[in-house]
């Protein structure tokens, strides 16, 4: 038990430390596509809350909280990388992947205690393929740009880390569940690494594009 609190506050810090970040310097990010993020975060702690509530108030499961969450992360993610990059073809791609695997775990997934598998799976690919566009893209028409400055380029690892190592984590959590300071060691570095990335990147004072 005590791990699992260690990493509640490991995980509910970092992203209470990112939104400070994101408001400190609003003024500086509220001319970009990240000035979304703050309002994001604070989505994500009410979230967090909820499922809080559910499990040591309520006693039930926070699956379906955590499935619907999870659908509005990667739907913000989709609609964050249409505003940075305007790709049309990157949004329909996006969208079909998500509608697919929502409807074939909806139609195919009886199990009501677990996270949709294929949308777990789709939600990786999809910010693969958005990563790889984006820097794709800006290696094309960016020939000299300083990817250290860049906040959509720290924010893209964060994602990439987070999204392809809570895939495999998602999948086998039935067979996880004997471990206790493993699993919440991962969930804490994925937490990290996604949260400490974005309070990065919103902390950045320039966006050289």
């Amino acid at each position: 038990m005590i791990y699992y609190w260690v990493s509640c506050i490991i995980i509910y810090g970092t992203r209470l430390t990112a939104l400070s970040f994101g408001i400190y310097n609003y003024k500086t990010i509220k001319g970009t596509s990240e000035k979304y993020f703050p309002h994001f975060i604070t989505l994500t702690l009410i979230f967090d809350a909820i499922a809080i509530y559910m499990v040591w108030a309520m006693e039930i499961s926070a699956s379906k909280s955590s499935d619907i969450y999870g659908i509005i992360f990667i739907s913000f993610i989709i609609w964050w990388y249409f505003q940075l990059l305007n790709n049309k073809l990157l949004l329909i791609v996006s969208i079909i992947l998500l509608i697919v695997s929502y409807s074939l775990d909806l139609l195919y997934n009886t199990n009501i205690e677990s996270e949709f598998p294929i949308r777990v799976v789709s939600s990786a690919i999809i910010v693969l393929i958005s990563v790889f566009v984006f820097l794709q893209n800006q290696i094309l028409n960016n020939q000299h740009i300083d990817y250290l400055k860049l906040r959509a380029f720290w924010i893209s690892i964060g994602l990439l880390i987070y999204q392809v190592t809570l895939m495999p984590v998602l999948l086998f959590l039935p067979n996880l569940s004997r471990l206790d300071w493993e699993l919440n060691l991962v969930l804490s570095f994925i937490n990290i690494a996604l949260y400490g990335c974005i309070t990065y990147a919103l902390s950045l004072k320039s966006n050289d594009e």
